[in-house]
Parts: structure tokens; C-alpha cells; sequence
């Protein structure tokens, strides 16, 4: 599947979208939340990472942070049994390194 690199304001960005921050692969799924602040719009992606491997391998950041926690009766515990995420956030003055589908730009 042939891609093309984009670099797009929070506002801009979509399902399906690959965001590059970091060194961190995020696919965007689900539905974005927005909400107003004092600074303007704010939008909020959560996304799967899709290199886990490579961020492990060159600790980009703590593995422990792309996972929530959960209760398991014993106390709060990660849940490496969830998909690990990461979230994309901000406003229009934030722009992203974005990989899109060449048949859907």
C-alpha cells in the first residue's frame, strides 16, 4: 500500500490516520473528542501504536505508559492485555507528521 506524508493541524487529521511523534506509530481509530478551552479548540485522538517493538527496543518512552490501568482484585495493575495506545492532542497551532493511504488523500 503505497502512502503519502502530510503535515496536518489536529483539526485536519481522521480515522485511519498514522501519526509520527517521537518515534511513536500512532493509528487513529474511534471518534475524536474536541472541547473549548482559553486557548481555542482542542481535539483529542486516542490511537493504537503500531511499532510497540521499536519503541521498546530504542525506549522511546516507558512501555508502562502506553497501556491504563485496570483493577484485578489484587490491586491496580497495567493492562498489557489491552492494545497499546498512545493519544494525539491539541490545538490548531499543533501540526503533525501524518502517513494517509495514497487512495484515500
Amino acid at each position: 500500500m503505497s502512502v503519502v506524508r502530510l503535515y496536518l493541524r489536529t483539526s485536519e487529521l481522521r480515522e485511519g490516520d498514522t501519526v509520527v511523534t517521537c518515534g511513536i506509530r500512532v493509528h487513529l481509530g474511534g471518534t475524536r473528542s474536541d472541547w473549548e478551552d482559553k486557548f481555542g479548540r482542542v481535539y483529542r485522538w486516542r490511537g493504537i501504536v503500531t511499532n510497540l517493538e521499536e519503541v521498546k527496543e530504542h525506549k522511546i518512552v516507558p512501555v508502562s505508559w502506553l497501556y491504563d490501568e485496570k483493577w484485578t482484585g489484587g490491586g491496580w495493575r497495567k493492562n498489557t492485555d489491552a492494545d497499546p495506545h498512545w493519544d494525539i492532542q491539541g490545538n490548531d497551532l499543533a501540526m503533525w507528521s501524518v502517513e494517509r493511504p495514497l487512495s484515500v488523500c
